[in-house]
């Protein structure tokens, strides 16, 4: 299954230094199976229509997609709000981060006739160096990187 091209637009670019930002919720499930949600900004994020990219610093939600390997990402797009069961395929470790390439099993939108307002915040300079986005980036530039070197390895197509 596919991103939608709505959510791939949504995640697009990368947050501005004084300008509001959607933040995404990504829920995975602890060990006792309760939910656990941990917020990531487009700094922790990319996307093509066949996988999402995620680099994570929370120790538990790094946990619970090792175990687990499930979660959910939320995401708002104008009326709609859109649900992506993901299942990972590849992680790496870089900079302190888990690196989940993730694969959409199942995509719900959920629309209203209102406007959604997504949870927001406002980047500052400060929040760039603490939640260390250089590195995130790093993470992100590698997990493209696997993603390249496995269909390379995977010789012509028969």
């Amino acid at each position: 299954m596919h991103i939608p091209k709505e959510v791939v637009d949504v995640l697009a670019g990368l947050p501005v230094v004084g300008k509001p930002e959607q933040a995404f919720p990504l829920l995975t499930v602890d060990a006792s199976g309760f939910p656990h949600a941990c917020l990531l900004s487009r700094a922790e994020l990319d996307t093509d229509v066949d996988e999402l990219l995620i680099a994570i610093t929370s120790r538990r939600t790094r946990e619970n997609l090792r175990r687990d390997g499930r979660a959910t990402l939320l995401a708002v797009e104008k009326v709609t709000a859109h649900s992506l069961k993901l299942i990972v395929v590849r992680l790496v470790e870089v900079d302190g981060r888990l690196g989940a390439a993730l694969a959409v099993d199942q995509h719900l939108a959920d629309s209203m006739a209102l406007a959604l307002d997504p949870i927001r915040y406002n980047p500052s300079a400060d929040l760039v160096r603490e939640e260390g986005w250089a590195q995130s980036a790093r993470c992100l530039e590698m997990l493209r990187a696997t993603k390249l070197a496995s269909v390379d390895d995977a010789g012509p197509p028969v």
